[in-house]
Order: structure tokens, then C-alpha cells, then sequence
């Protein structure tokens, strides 16, 4: 198996360190979701991984790496995937 690299853009750089999250746990919502979703609009995965704040986190996946675009907590999980369910923006995956 190969060993992903996890890399963040500037963006998810600067949304980690405001909304006072780690890459631990964005590495484990990648490897682990409890939900996980193709979004048809950027081409990204979006990971969910469902705590007391649900995250999620929105990535790319190549040969070498995780690239991650952005991540945050939310306690409207349902609300956000049923409404990017219903609009045809997200695709279920897992």
C-alpha cells in the first residue's frame, strides 16, 4: 500500500489554525469517514467524519497525496448534505 502525503493549500492552512483544528483528525476523516462524498462541481472528496461538531473536510486525492482544500466543524451536518444532495452538487460515495 502506498503511503499518501497530506498536504495543505494556504487557504486550509489559515482555516485549520483559525478553527482551532489538527491535521490528526483531518487525516483520520480522510481514512476513516463516516461519510464520504464526490463533489461534482470542484471534483473534490469530501470526508465526514461525525463527532459532537461533525467535520468535514474537502480534498483532492492524486497518485502521492492528499490536498486539502478547506475544513471546518458544523453542527448542520444534515441540513448541508441534503442540500447539496437535493441541488445535485454532492454525490454519495460511502
Amino acid at each position: 500500500m502506498i503511503k499518501k502525503k497530506l498536504v495543505f493549500t494556504k487557504h486550509a492552512r489559515e482555516a485549520i489554525v483559525k478553527r482551532e483544528l489538527d491535521a490528526e483528525s483531518i487525516l483520520n476523516a480522510i481514512l476513516a469517514p463516516d461519510e464520504l462524498f464526490w463533489d461534482r462541481r470542484s471534483g473534490c472528496m469530501v470526508a465526514i467524519k461525525k463527532d459532537d461538531l461533525a467535520l468535514i473536510v474537502v480534498y483532492e486525492v492524486t497518485n502521492e497525496k492528499f490536498r486539502v482544500v478547506t475544513a471546518f466543524k458544523s453542527s448542520k451536518l444534515v441540513k448541508l448534505i441534503r442540500s447539496k444532495l437535493s441541488k445535485g452538487f454532492w454525490v454519495k460515495i460511502q
